[in-house]
């Protein structure tokens, strides 16, 4: 998992029980917001592929404020496209947990971050 970086190789078998408690917590922090949903809509601005690699970018506007961008990558995985990141306004998700669990594992357990 790309959120977890080197550290992923040091779970020993606890991979599934960290995806588990990762995809909770993201489902959960994510999908309570999409309750404030309050019609905008998303625009598509730009697809790009590259081999097995994919971006696609888009804006959430309509809502109160300046448009939202968010930007997808993607990986095909047989014959299906997966995203594996989003970069919200020029943040990447994956990126943000990445430096988040870094810092959590200075001081703290694999098992105690799950």
């Amino acid at each position: 998992m790309m959120s977890l970086g080197n550290q992923w190789h040091d779970l020993n078998g606890s991979e599934e029980e960290f995806v588990s408690a990762f995809t909770d917590f993201v489902e959960h922090s994510y999908m309570s917001r999409l309750g404030s949903y309050r019609g905008e809509r998303v625009v598509y601005d730009r697809d790009q592929t590259n081999g097995e690699s994919a971006e696609v970018d888009t804006r959430v506007v309509g809502g109160q404020g300046a448009p939202i961008k968010i930007g997808y990558k993607l990986h095909r995985t047989g014959k299906q496209w997966m995203v594996y990141d989003a970069v919200i306004d020029d943040v990447s998700l994956v990126g943000n947990y990445r430096s988040q669990f870094a810092r959590i594992l200075r001081t703290a357990s694999l098992n105690e971050l799950i």
